[in-house]
């Protein structure tokens, strides 16, 4: 399992997120420190192609720049998002 918090996204609207943890949960905060998306989730990485990994109780799924959930929490691991090719692991 990873968890990240020092990943960066240049989004289509122009703006960076991070991924930052406030408490026990993760959510994004753009350069200027504003929170995009409020803390939601268990463990979050970095966006790429629009999508993030996101972890919700025991399984990863990948969020929007909107913290909606793209692709429902379902995997054991999950690494950046490609459209092209996603490596998951489910048991």
């Amino acid at each position: 399992m990873f968890q990240c918090s020092c990943g960066i996204f240049q989004a289509n609207q122009g703006k960076t997120l991070h991924p930052v943890q406030s408490g026990a949960k993760f959510g994004y905060m753009d350069r200027s420190g504003k929170m995009i998306i409020s803390p939601q989730f268990d463990a979050a990485g970095s966006f790429a192609n629009g999508l993030a990994p996101v972890r919700l109780g025991a399984k990863w799924g990948y969020a929007d720049t909107k913290g909606i959930l793209a692709i429902s929490p379902q995997f054991d691991l999950a690494d950046p998002f490609s459209p092209k090719m996603v490596w998951r692991w489910s048991g």
